[in-house]
């Protein structure tokens, strides 16, 4: 169900619904004593009502202004632009994390939480990729780190070689977190050693995807350009082609 307008309804606007519902039965039901914010007694409701709120979230219609998605213009400026073009340490992991927020549609702290090892390689030269969701979110495989999506990356010459590229430019006693601190562009080019052993934080990653459409120039003024634009924007484009966004 959408508004008039076709838009969808946010999460707020389901959270204020309930607690209509909620004092309209307090008020008029002849049985005392019904809480329909207790989810052990009404586990039906509450599993149609989560579902529907964790779709808002992916949709980033979870606050007052969202995520803003990009266009698939605006992906093939940033695919084409030099700052991802992969000759510098800094421009292969900005493509790194580009392609990781679209094609597997991290988000927020998703980021910061992966692991190389999270990546498998396949016979196919593709990736099998298992991402830990927040808790909002977490379904599928268990792991020792709870429960994990389980992602494919078909293979693609012109996406996996950036991959193998980072994976094989890691150092071999690097932090265990995917992202790394890249070195200097002299250094790197001097030494050939393009990466750090420590791995990046939260505070800096979450700038990445801005820092990306600023550097490509894209227009972003009034748009709320955040970590979670990948996946709203992977959202957008399944739904465009008829695609469930249900288990995602």
């Amino acid at each position: 169900m959408k508004q008039k307008n076709g838009n969808q309804y946010s999460a707020s606007s389901v959270r204020c619904a309930i607690a209509a519902i909620h004092h309209h039965i307090m008020k008029n039901s002849t049985i005392s004593g019904i809480n329909i914010h207790d989810q052990a007694t009404f586990p039906a409701f509450w599993e149609v009502t989560n579902g529907k709120l964790k779709f808002f979230s992916d949709l980033g219609l979870n606050d007052a202004k969202g995520a803003d998605a990009l266009s698939m213009d605006e992906i093939s400026i940033i695919l084409n632009h030099k700052t991802l073009d992969s000759t510098t340490s800094e421009r292969l992991l900005y493509r790194i994390y580009f392609y990781n927020a679209l094609l597997l549609g991290i988000w927020g702290k998703e980021h910061s939480v992966l692991l190389l090892e999270d990546f498998k390689k396949r016979e196919d030269g593709g990736f099998t990729v298992y991402i830990y969701r927040s808790k909002t979110n977490q379904r599928g495989a268990f792991g020792s780190r709870g429960k994990a999506d389980k992602i494919l990356i078909p293979y693609n010459e012109e996406i996996i070689q950036h991959y193998d590229k980072y994976i094989s430019l890691r150092p071999k006693d690097a932090d265990p977190e995917f992202y790394l601190q890249e070195m200097g562009e002299e250094d790197a080019l001097s030494s050939g050693i393009w990466f750090k052993r420590n791995h990046i934080g939260f505070n800096r990653l979450k700038s990445f995807m801005r820092t990306i459409c600023i550097s490509v120039g894209l227009n972003i003024s009034n748009r709320k350009i955040v970590p979670h634009t990948g996946r709203k924007t992977m959202v957008q484009a399944l739904e465009s082609i008829g695609e469930s966004t249900l288990n995602i």
